[in-house]
């Protein structure tokens, strides 16, 4: 099974079936502890930043990946 850091951003339609079973297991196992599933069907973590500034450039850094996968358009 491929790792996950190998895998692209897609948009994923309503009418696909979310991820679940052993490959959520799988995929999950490569996350770090404090990301949790919602609804079955959600990936959630919450982030904590000690000054503004640093808030801004990590929602910076998600952005350029987000760019670069493609992900608004």
């Amino acid at each position: 099974m491929t790792h996950l850091s190998e895998k692209r951003c897609r948009v994923v339609d309503q009418d696909e079936e979310a991820m679940e079973g052993d490959d959520l297991t799988h995929y999950m196992a490569q996350l770090e502890s404090e990301w949790e599933i919602i609804d079955d069907n959600r990936l959630s973590r919450v982030f904590h930043f000690a000054k503004h500034s640093e808030a801004v450039d990590f929602v910076d850094k998600i952005s350029e990946v987000a760019m670069k996968e493609d992900h608004y358009s």
